[in-house]
């Protein structure tokens, strides 16, 4: 499980990586910086940095995550009753409900 670490904090180094480079390109307005320290704390506390701050932050960010997650399966079985989405927007939140379980179960096995 060293390597999901390890995988996860490079996913989440990455999308804070992004978000300033979109920031400062203009992209994105600049409150958004607040997903930037969301992913770099949540990035701290699966490498046992930051405390329990950092830690919450993780907690708050997977379970955001996690709720995305819930928004695919929501997705999913709407399809039966007549809806039509764009085909990658369920696969996009599945992943990242995934990232977010794997982030808890981390998170948690640590402690």
């Amino acid at each position: 499980m060293k390597n999901a670490k390890i995988i996860l904090s490079v996913v989440y180094s990455l999308l804070a990586a992004y978000g300033v480079v979109s920031v400062l390109l203009g992209n994105i307005p600049a409150y958004a910086l607040v997903f930037v320290f969301l992913y770099l704390g949540t990035a701290a506390a699966l490498n046992n940095k930051g405390g329990k701050i950092a830690t919450g932050i993780a907690y708050f960010c997977g379970g955001m995550l996690i709720i995305f997650g819930i928004l695919a399966v929501i997705m999913f079985i709407s399809t039966f009753y007549g809806h039509e989405y764009d085909p990658i927007s369920p696969i996009v939140f599945a992943v990242a409900g995934i990232v977010g379980v794997m982030t808890i179960y981390l998170l948690r096995r640590a402690n």
